[in-house]
């Protein structure tokens, strides 16, 4: 363009074409920069597209967009991405539909702990929806937050075997009183202190060792110290050198002690012929997998029948131990006597 003999807007063009590339260089400059935070956070983070108004009336979504974390914190393979979790996960929770749905249609954004039985985990979730309305997408940006929430389910275990130790206290001193007073000995009272101090020596070594390995024989010891004068008669406790973690310490005492408990109140304890028997093996090596077996048979008892319901000793008998130790429990209350049985394949739990 000429003005006056002199050409224009030459500059202009080029100014132009200038400032379209330094925008599509920034404009890619950001997106590396988005895509190197979205991969390296420790989060796990995902777009979903959701489908409110499938054939079937029910919510469904899809993962368009997710980062390396999300794999990893849910345990979903590569190849969710892009598929229908209602074909491609039937198992998953209603509530996460729900959930979702809930923000794409209202646009509020939600906060919230919740577990996934088909995962297996516990995730703190916050959920936003992002584009415009009409393209129903949620992100979402969560953690696993599956060992926290086991620790405060063990934690609220624990406070509650505090509660029910104290009152089961009174019931093993009174057995204790009952059984050393039917002996007829002559040094009742002595007897009855020795055991008395037995029992809280058992306490003793389950805290002293909380934060190191304790031989299982120890334990299985201290937690019968209060029927110390039956072992190796009425009580036999045989086993390899084994040592186990403070987790394993805690989760197996307390199993012992409630066994034991139940013995003199109910079982092969609470006559003068009963007899328990207390073994444990350790097979295999790291090579080929180890597998941890205890067992606590009773015989020689009154005869036992199972409990018309489940109380807090199963979950301390079983539950626990099986939630710490990653392996499973059988019990058998054959009128014989109880055959309690825990069979781990992994050996977790011990550690020598």
């Amino acid at each position: 363009m000429r003005v006056d003999g002199r050409n224009v807007g030459v500059a202009a063009v080029v100014q132009e074409t200038t400032q379209r590339k330094e925008a599509e260089e920034k404009r890619r400059a950001s997106e590396a920069r988005y895509r190197t935070l979205f991969d390296a956070i420790d989060q796990g983070f995902c777009v979903l597209e959701l489908r409110l108004d499938a054939p079937d009336g029910r919510i469904d979504y899809r993962v368009v967009e997710a980062n390396p974390a999300f794999y990893d914190r849910t345990g979903f393979p590569e190849a969710i991405l892009g598929q229908w979790l209602r074909e491609a996960a039937p198992d998953l929770e209603d509530h996460w539909y729900e959930t979702y749905g809930r923000v794409a249609r209202t646009g509020e954004p939600v906060r919230f702990e919740q577990r996934s039985q088909m995962l297996g985990r516990w995730f703190n979730v916050y959920a936003f929806r992002i584009d415009s309305p009409e393209d129903h997408r949620v992100a979402v940006l969560f953690n696993d937050i599956s060992d926290r929430k086991d620790q405060e389910e063990l934690n609220q275990l624990l406070m509650r075997e505090v509660d029910h130790r104290s009152k089961n206290m009174l019931s093993l001193v009174l057995a204790m009183a009952r059984h050393t007073a039917s002996s007829g000995a002559d040094d009742f009272m002595e007897r009855f202190r020795t055991r008395v101090q037995a029992l809280a020596a058992a306490q003793d070594l389950l805290f002293r060792n909380s934060r190191k390995t304790v031989q299982l024989a120890d334990l299985a010891r201290s937690q019968l110290a209060h029927l110390g004068d039956l072992i190796g008669e009425r009580i036999e406790v045989d086993g390899p050198p084994l040592a186990l973690t403070p987790d394993a310490t805690q989760a197996l005492g307390m199993a012992l002690h409630e066994l034991a408990t139940n013995a003199a109140k109910y079982g092969a304890l609470s006559n003068e012929t009963g007899r328990i028997s207390i073994r444990w093996t350790l097979e295999g090596d790291s090579s080929t997998g180890r597998k941890f077996t205890l067992s606590w048979l009773e015989s020689g008892g009154p005869p036992v029948a199972k409990p018309g319901r489940s109380g807090f000793g199963s979950t301390v008998t079983t539950g626990m131990v099986e939630r710490t130790t990653g392996g499973k429990v059988s019990v058998d209350f054959a009128p014989a006597g109880l055959a309690w049985r825990l069979s781990c394949r992994d050996a977790k739990g011990v550690v020598g």
